[in-house]
């Protein structure tokens, strides 16, 4: 069991001492992200550099950000859940990125960046299929990395609320009926009529 754990710490030493040591001797690192579809404008956010006495201290931009981050041995799906979440803080609260371009040739390249943890997000991009997005990227850069960029369907446009139809307002007749403007002596003639009919009905039966 020891032996194990000696291993183990050997090796989370090994990969500390991979990405520290570009930055001890001063290098700078790059990153290069392949995704199909041209035009497509990934943003780079860097959000920790190694810390001396392992694992990460969160950048400026990224100092208030609740996100876990994972470690250098942490399983593929951790650092797919962290770029998740990093993308959805970022949305929130826009920090300042570090760099921006756009694909050429299947490809968007970062050159001259320090060392350390970076998220790649990419702009969404119309095709014939619909919107499409491409997938967050988070990646510890200590030399030159590379970078392959799935994607998912983007969200479909909310069809726009149809407006409900006014009411049509009619103006007001002298004398008219309320919220019609119709005038009042049909009523009034109407009324007398049954009046009439009323009275000659009563003299039939006397008579």
């Amino acid at each position: 069991m020891n032996r194990h754990k000696r291993l183990r710490a050997l090796v989370l030493a090994l990969a500390l001492a991979w990405v520290l040591a570009p930055a001890a001797l001063g290098q700078t690192a790059a990153m290069t992200v392949h995704y199909s579809r041209e035009g497509a404008v990934f943003t780079l956010y860097r959000v920790a550099e190694p810390a001396a006495g392992g694992g990460w201290l969160a950048a400026a931009e990224f100092e208030g950000c609740p996100c876990a981050l994972p470690g250098a041995q942490a399983p593929s799906s951790a650092w797919r859940d962290a770029a998740l979440a990093l993308a959805g803080w970022v949305a929130q609260q826009a920090p300042s990125p570090a760099a921006c371009t756009a694909v050429q040739a299947g490809r968007a390249v970062f050159e001259g960046l320090s060392p350390g943890l970076y998220l790649a997000l990419g702009s969404p991009v119309e095709t014939e299929a619909g919107p499409m997005v491409p997938q967050p990227v988070l990646a510890a850069l200590a030399g030159d990395t590379q970078a392959w960029v799935k994607e998912e369907p983007g969200p479909e446009p909310q069809p726009e609320p149809e407006p409900e139809p006014e009411t049509p307002v009619l103006p007001a007749v002298p004398g008219g009926l309320p919220a019609t403007g119709q005038p009042w002596w049909p009523v009034a003639a109407l009324a007398a009529a049954g009046l009439a009919l009323l009275a000659a009905g009563r003299r039939g039966r006397r008579g």
